[in-house]
């Protein structure tokens, strides 16, 4: 049977969560803004040109310039979406699986996982869809404007394959992108838990008006106040968050152990300090009957320590 998880622990995963959920809300406005748009400047210019243009020439080469234009687009949409967007809430969901692989009585994330399946690969399909189905419209269009312009039928034919060889380019960049991008999504699923490396102590150098100085691993850490939260033991639970950080006040000049330390200091509080991200968290834990409060910063800056300047 599984361990219940500590206070800590729980906590640790609620801010992998919120990671995890905050670049999920982050693609998922991504995506419908970019839907969205695309479907506004469509219907815009099939409106302009049907009804505002009356030269059938001239209407031939918008419609191939603007389906062009919206391919070349939704294109570049998609590649930011696939190799950047989808690769940060990717990686917070594997990260976010190897914790809960460390904690099975934790499983929330890795469950969802498991029903979704390989829903995970649904925007991929309606990327290829909607840029095959513009594919055609673009072709057509295209062969629609040389077949009516004065040229040569040499040049027509010319013409045509131009607009072929340019609209087949595309295509496959777009194939070959989603192609690795279901690889790697495949990859990452498919990869073992890694377990955490072994990391040193965090020394607090200083703090004063919620900003907070601390050396760890040869760089120097300086990080700002964002909110500090108490998780509430059973049985009356919740989170409280307050606006101010209080918890390093009494720590200058301590080394303070990373997460999963179990040393407690003389007044029986364990305190460890770890960062998830870009933020820093100083974290005090009594027992499992007692609230555990966690002060978070956001980080500034990372440089390189200089070992004169330690204090000892």
């Amino acid at each position: 049977m599984a361990q219940f998880p500590t206070s800590d622990e729980i906590q640790l995963w609620y801010h992998y969560e919120e990671i995890a959920m905050h670049f999920n809300n982050i693609i998922m406005q991504y995506r419908l803004q970019v839907m969205g748009g695309f479907g506004a400047i469509g219907a815009v210019a099939s409106y302009l040109i049907g009804a505002r243009v009356e030269n059938e020439q001239e209407q031939n080469w918008l419609r191939l310039l603007v389906s062009a234009g919206l391919f070349t687009l939704l294109l570049a949409a998609a590649s930011l979406d696939l190799l950047y967007y989808n690769k940060l809430l990717l990686g917070a969901v594997v990260e976010l699986k190897r914790f809960e692989a460390d904690h099975p009585a934790i499983q929330m994330s890795t469950r969802i996982e498991n029903v979704v399946g390989s829903g995970r690969y649904a925007i991929l399909v309606v990327y290829d869809v909607l840029l095959g189905l513009l594919s055609l419209y673009v072709f057509w269009a295209g062969r629609h404007w040389n077949s009516h312009r004065r040229a040569t039928p040499a040049e027509q034919v010319h013409g045509n394959r131009l607009v072929g060889a340019s609209l087949g380019a595309a295509v496959l960049t777009m194939s070959l992108i989603s192609f690795w991008s279901a690889g790697q999504t495949a990859d990452a699923q498919s990869q073992p838990p890694t377990k955490p490396s072994s990391a040193a102590g965090w020394r607090v150098e200083a703090f004063e008006n919620g900003s907070i100085t601390v050396r760890h691993e040869g760089n120097l850490y300086k990080a700002t106040c964002l909110s500090s939260t108490t998780l509430n033991p059973p049985p009356s639970g919740g989170v409280t968050r307050y606006p101010a950080c209080d918890l390093a006040y009494d720590l200058v000049g301590r080394t303070l152990q990373p997460f999963g330390g179990t040393e407690k200091d003389s007044n029986g509080r364990r305190i460890v300090m770890f960062n998830v991200g870009d933020v820093l968290m100083l974290q005090s834990v009594i027992d499992a009957q007692s609230p555990s409060r966690t002060d978070e910063f956001k980080i500034e800056s990372i440089s390189v320590a200089n070992p004169t300047t330690s204090r000892q």
